[in-house]
C-alpha cells in the first residue's frame, strides 16, 4: 500500500508518500515544511510529517480523537496549530510542538470541514448537522450564533480579510458576512 502521494503538481513528479495505512486527509502548513495527515477510520489518528528531511516520512507527533475518525484538517497561518474535525462531532485544536490542545464542542453530528481565519484567531466549521459555526481559536468558545442550512456542510473558507465566510453544501453555496 502506497499511501497519500505528495509531489510536484506541475512536473507530475511524485516526491514521497504518507504511508500510514489509513491516511486519507492531509493539509500543508503555509511554509510547506509540515504536513498534517489523518484518517477517517475509528482510530482518529493525526500525524505531523516533516517534509524537509531526506526521507520525507518522519513522524513528529501522533494524536487522536477519543472516538471516531478525522474528516478534516487545517493548519493555522503560522503553522503552530492544527484544527481537526471528526466523526465524534468535536473539533480539536492541536498545538504542533507541545502537548496542549483544546476541544470545540457544539455540533450535533460529524464535523466535515474546518478552516482558520488568516490571522489564526478564529475557526469556522461545517457539519453534517447542517450548521456553520464560528469559534475563538484560543478559548474554544463559539463566538456567534450558528448559521443553519438545509443540508450537510461540505466546505468552509474565510475571505483573505476574514470579514466573510464561504460555505457549500449539496444544496447551496453561501457567503456569510
Amino acid at each position: 500500500m502506497r499511501g497519500i502521494p505528495i509531489g510536484n503538481f506541475f512536473s507530475k513528479q511524485e516526491l514521497f508518500y504518507l504511508t500510514h495505512i489509513h491516511e486519507n486527509r492531509a493539509s500543508f502548513s503555509s511554509d510547506g515544511r509540515t504536513i498534517a495527515s489523518g484518517a477517517d477510520k475509528k482510530e482518529g489518528t493525526i500525524r505531523i510529517w516533516d517534509t524537509t528531511l531526506g526521507n520525507f516520512q518522519v513522524l513528529l507527533r501522533t494524536w487522536g480523537h477519543k472516538i471516531g475518525g478525522t474528516l478534516s484538517l487545517a493548519f493555522s497561518g503560522d503553522g503552530r496549530r492544527v484544527a481537526s474535525g471528526s466523526t465524534d462531532s468535536i473539533i480539536s485544536v492541536w498545538y504542533v510542538f507541545s502537548s496542549a490542545d483544546i476541544s470545540l464542542q457544539g455540533h450535533d453530528r460529524k464535523v466535515t470541514c474546518v478552516a482558520f481565519s488568516p490571522n489564526g484567531t478564529t475557526i469556522v466549521s461545517g457539519s453534517a448537522d447542517c450548521t456553520v459555526r464560528i469559534w475563538d481559536a484560543k478559548s474554544g468558545a463559539q463566538i456567534s450564533p450558528s448559521f443553519n442550512g438545509q443540508s450537510p456542510v461540505l466546505s468552509v473558507a474565510f475571505s483573505s480579510d476574514a470579514l466573510q465566510i464561504f460555505s457549500t453544501s449539496s444544496l447551496h453555496t453561501v457567503v456569510h458576512q
